[in-house]
């Protein structure tokens, strides 16, 4: 699970934890732990994840321990504090403890994903706008988390070869959900996204820079056979790579021109 935005959520109190964890799924594969002990086994175990967000209640000395705790156990995740109570010695900790965000209850969800999204590697929506138009908003906001974290997999390893095996084992799915799911959430099947996303990749690639070689635009998407590329470009857009790189340059001779 090395390319999906991955955060720990530390939470005793149940209720909140929930409402967190249902806002937040949306966005990130989202892991629980109700205690710092149970923090730490996930944290040992899990060397992505991103951002850990603790809620610290009183006494303020405990939220002071916990955070010296998991600051110097695993220093690749962002530490995030949600606090119940108004301490400056706690605001202090936080500070020598290069905690990244510190907000008390109740605080604005969205200014949290905000600081999240800000400090975590997010997928680029530009595929996703052009694909859905003007439904965009409404599309991106109705994805559960794991097809989120596909949607981000995919994005991040489009220049290698995968499989859906590998995509479904990335959020622990049976493949034949994982399709079944993608299919209802996307309203296309999986391996037609990725088809159509790597040529938005290549198609954009050749229209930016119309003297790049055709190999090299292959090897963005994983193929190594420059002529087994061509025979998918084509397939796909009803042009060969190169009668499409010739119309893009003749493009821009044309703006050129005026």
């Amino acid at each position: 699970m090395k390319n999906i935005t991955q955060i720990l959520i530390i939470e005793d109190n149940q209720i909140f934890s929930q409402a967190l964890t249902n806002s937040l799924e949306k966005h990130y594969y989202v892991c629980n732990a109700a205690t710092c002990l149970e923090a730490m086994a996930i944290i040992k175990s899990n060397p992505f994840l991103k951002a850990i967000i603790l809620g610290v209640y009183e006494p303020v000395s405990k939220g002071i321990e916990a955070i010296k705790i998991i600051s110097e156990l695993y220093q690749g995740a962002r530490v995030f504090v949600l606090a119940n109570v108004n301490s400056y010695e706690l605001a202090k900790e936080c500070l020598d403890c290069n905690v990244c965000c510190y907000l008390e209850k109740p605080f604005n969800l969205a200014k949290l994903k905000e600081k999240i999204d800000k400090i975590t590697e997010n997928i680029s929506h530009e595929f996703l706008k052009t694909l859905w138009k003007d439904e965009f908003e409404s599309k991106l906001s109705s994805l559960s988390g794991h097809i989120k974290a596909v949607i981000h997999y995919i994005e991040k390893n489009r220049h290698r070869d995968f499989n859906r095996n590998e995509l479904a084992s990335s959020i622990n799915l049976n493949p034949n959900y994982l399709s079944r799911l993608f299919n209802k959430e996307c309203g296309m099947p999986l391996k037609e996204y990725i088809n159509m996303l790597r040529i938005f990749k290549c198609k954009k690639k050749l229209a930016n820079q119309p003297g790049i070689k055709i190999k090299d635009i292959a090897g963005l998407i994983g193929m190594q056979d420059a002529s087994y590329f061509c025979r998918f470009f084509k397939k796909h857009t009803n042009l060969t790579p190169l009668q499409f790189k010739n119309a893009a340059l003749s493009r821009i001779l044309y703006k050129k021109s005026l």
